[in-house]
């Protein structure tokens, strides 16, 4: 029987800990079990905060002990002393010293930081800078990088930088965000910029029409490439570019925003832009299918998202293909005044439009739903919420329920796995609690026990290698100290633990585990697990997890195989499960009116809503009666560090 431990482990004293770089480094020698002891030792009395004694055990370590990498934590820990000590200048010597003579992946990009850190409030912020700017950034984490770029902004301000040089760390901190960083709590002394901030510095960097073309081009654009902070690097000299009256170039450098971010913020104001310089974005043709979505404003990526998908179904770009005398006429919901259910009367008064796909929010899917059946046009919502189905015979519903998710992922570990028995470890936000009620539901349902629970701040899941000492480095109070480690929960008899949360969470939440537990721990998670970086994030940490997705990549089925190609070539980005819910949805419709015949509103309808085993990339697709998809749905696994299907 296992008992649950987690618990994040103040002194992490694995050899080649790195970050998140693929760097390697050889010591000279290698720790020993006594000199193990021995460091963390020294390293209990840091935790302790018994910081005279700590440093002492820590300078005899240093000069008594071989070279190894533990010597390097030693002078890094002796660092953070001098830092809570504020002896700055100190800091920063003893800081430099662990990565001085060999610089480890696992050790140098937090000391140039700190040191960095050091020298701003030593009120040195050019030097500061020059620190910070020598760090590798792919050996640091989310969270780190978080740190660092918000030390930026702040530096660069004290130094006084003009904003042509100062944006780059906010471009940066947007890539931190992209990567799932999260502000950490228990800094006080640090001023974290958030997104929001972050982005709004971009917007009025983009609008600034001081900026030059040369302005833009001492970025580290090729850095940047196929980032948040390239799309807006990009956008923003293509802007410049067609101010200066350079049409060519500006044309050139729109089709290569297009072409490369098509998810990004500016992407409809491009290809609106991109018309207006006479570049082609599409042909019209006779039949019409309406599409309802947010292109613009908070939720404008997701509406990008499923847009592309069905341009694919379409062949809008090469080498996606598709039928001929088909178009789609695009309302942005965000932008229409009275919202999702306006757009669909504006679509309902074109005698052309015979369907419409659409909206993706739950906020308007009813209420556009009601106007659709009140006008007579068939509409596939998109959205998650319950009842749009139901509201009469002309309104569908293409979405993956998370209660089927859990429904699967349930059944599978009961039935086919055995486990009875489970713990919930779960994030405290409302997402992840539905998740939750969700899952307790389907293990009731199928004869199981939830066991216990337990939830986290998003904060409290951070890289292993950055919760080292940090409640004692930024004396944090003592709750915010406990909030950053406490992570135990004992004696509670389980078979596998479930954590509704994002893949880059649930690997540090499973090197956790696997630190205070001998024996392996059988992980659940969600579909958000099926995440083409996980590879990247350490995912030999949840081998042999299981989770559920309705789209999987991976898998041999040719269907999938080709729309993941073509749409990989025609976008420059891999597919998601929007872009498959919206590349399916519109095929279809497609099928509907081709294959079936349907060439009015009732007859669509009719032969929509007939629609079984349609084979979608996505899955199977039918309708009940009710008008919601129904669809099988992969029971995912990691096997050898690879996504793969757990069948």
């Amino acid at each position: 029987m296992k008992k649950l431990l987690l618990c994040c482990v103040a002194i992490i004293v694995l050899a080649g800990c790195a970050t998140g770089g693929t760097r390697s480094v050889r010591y000279p020698n290698s720790a020993t079990p006594e000199t193990l002891a021995q460091f963390k030792q020294a390293g209990q009395l840091y935790m302790d905060k018994k910081f005279s004694t700590a440093d002492g055990a820590l300078a005899r370590f240093i000069s008594e002990s071989p070279y190894t990498e533990l010597t390097d934590e030693a002078r890094f820990l002796r660092g953070e002393i001098a830092f809570i000590r504020k002896d700055y200048d100190g800091a920063v010597k003893f800081y430099r010293s662990s990565y001085g003579e060999i610089a480890s992946p696992g050790i140098e990009p937090k000391a140039r930081f700190k040191s960095a850190l050091a020298l701003y409030r030593m009120q040195r912020p050019a030097e500061a800078l020059n620190e910070l700017a020598a760090i590798r950034r792919s050996e640091a984490s989310a969270v780190l990088r978080l740190r660092m770029d918000s030390l930026g902004v702040s530096a660069a301000a004290a130094a006084h930088e003009p904003a042509s040089k100062s944006i780059v760390w906010y471009l940066w901190l947007l890539d931190d965000y992209a990567d799932g960083a999260a502000p950490p709590s228990g800094l006080p002394d640090e001023k974290i910029v958030s997104e929001s901030d972050a982005v709004a510095k971009a917007r009025a960097w983009v609008d600034d029409p001081k900026i030059s073309a040369a302005d833009v081009e001492t970025l580290p654009l090729k850095d940047m490439k196929g980032k948040r902070s390239g799309g807006y690097a990009l956008y923003k000299l293509a802007l410049v570019y067609h101010r200066s009256g350079d049409t060519a170039e500006a044309t050139r450098l729109l089709r290569a925003y297009i072409g490369n971010y098509p998810k990004h913020e500016y992407y409809s104001s491009a290809r609106t832009l991109m018309t207006e310089l006479g570049g082609a974005v599409g042909e019209s043709a006779g039949i019409a299918v309406g599409v309802v979505l947010p292109l613009t404003g908070r939720f404008g990526v997701y509406g990008e998202s499923v847009l592309h998908g069905i341009e694919c179904a379409i062949g809008l770009y090469e080498p996606c293909t598709g039928p001929s005398g088909m178009r789609i006429v695009i309302k942005d919901s965000a932008s229409t005044p009275g919202g999702s259910a306006a757009a669909v009367a504006e679509l309902a008064q074109d005698k052309d439009v015979l369907a419409i796909v659409g909206p993706l929010a739950s906020a308007e899917a009813l209420e556009a739903g009601q106007r659709a059946q009140e006008l007579g046009i068939p509409l596939i919502s998109l959205s998650q919420r319950e009842g749009v189905a139901e509201v009469g015979d002309y309104v569908f519903k293409n979405s993956v329920s998370t209660s089927s998710e859990m429904g699967t992922l349930v059944s599978y570990a009961v039935h086919t796995k055995g486990y009875k028995r489970f713990f919930i470890l779960a994030p405290n936000n409302r997402k992840a609690a539905e998740y939750v009620r969700l899952f307790q539901d389907a293990v009731k349902a199928e004869g199981g026990r939830v066991v216990a629970s337990k939830t986290y701040s998003p904060s409290q899941i951070q890289p292993v290698n950055e919760l080292r000492g940090r409640g004692a480095v930024e004396q944090a109070g003592e709750e915010a100290s406990k909030q950053a480690y406490d992570f135990t929960q004992a004696g509670a008899s389980y078979d596998a633990i479930f954590i509704p949360d994002a893949s880059w969470a649930a690997v540090a939440i499973a090197k956790m585990i696997s630190l205070g537990s001998p024996e392996k721990v059988n992980l659940l998670g969600i579909a958000r697990w099926n995440d083409p970086e996980m590879g990247g994030r350490g995912a030999d940490a949840l081998e042999g997890s299981l989770f559920v997705d309705s789209f999987y990549r991976g898998t041999p089925d040719a269907e999938v195989a080709g729309f993941v190609t073509h749409f990989k070539q025609a976008y420059n980005v891999d597919a998601t499960l929007l872009e498959a819910l919206g590349y399916d949805t519109m095929r279809i419709v497609i099928d509907a009116v081709q294959r079936k015949g349907a060439a009015r509103r009732d007859s669509l309808r009719e032969a929509i809503a007939r629609t079984t085993d349609f084979p979608g990339v996505a899955g199977k697709t039918s309708f009940n009666e009710e008008g919601e998809a129904v669809r099988q749905m992969w029971v995912l696994t990691v096997r050898g560090g690879q996504i793969t299907s757990a069948k």
